[in-house]
């Protein structure tokens, strides 16, 4: 931390410090506080996180998700539950249509060609529900 490289221990110092690791919104939001509002480090702590810790949370599950592909040697049912797994928890910050399109972009050739398969048409037409739903019923 900042705060530990500058020596600096006590509260007034850190608040002061705090400032200068901010940008743009963030920035934004500290200015708008009333002036003298927070005088100590770990109420600013509590302040600061209640107002981005989701906001930071919904960014990482998101990119979870975008990085999900199924490997070489993962079963199309592993992959799955692994992928529906990712998608619940980013929650509805993704798009269904958005999570159908990584779910068939990443999965491995052979496993897009049973889907297509078992749908006797391409899957790429119908809604991730009814894809796992297919899945589901053929396995």
């Amino acid at each position: 931390m900042i705060s530990r490289a500058y020596d600096y221990e006590n509260d007034i110092q850190k608040l002061k410090l705090f400032p200068s690791t901010l940008k743009d919104n963030a920035l934004r939001w500290f200015m708008g506080l009333a002036p003298d509002s927070i005088t100590l480090w770990a109420e600013m702590e509590r302040v600061f996180l209640n107002k981005y810790q989701e906001y930071c949370r919904v960014k990482d599950k998101k990119d979870e998700l975008f990085q999900t592909k199924q490997g070489d040697d993962e079963s199309l049912e592993d992959y799955l539950d692994r992928f529906l797994f990712v998608q619940n928890r980013c929650g509805t910050t993704i798009s269904v249509e958005v999570a159908k399109t990584i779910f068939l972009r990443r999965i491995t050739d052979s496993s897009l060609d049973m889907l297509n398969l078992m749908g006797k048409r391409n899957v790429n037409s119908l809604p991730l529900d009814e894809i796992v739903e297919l899945y589901v019923n053929y396995s």
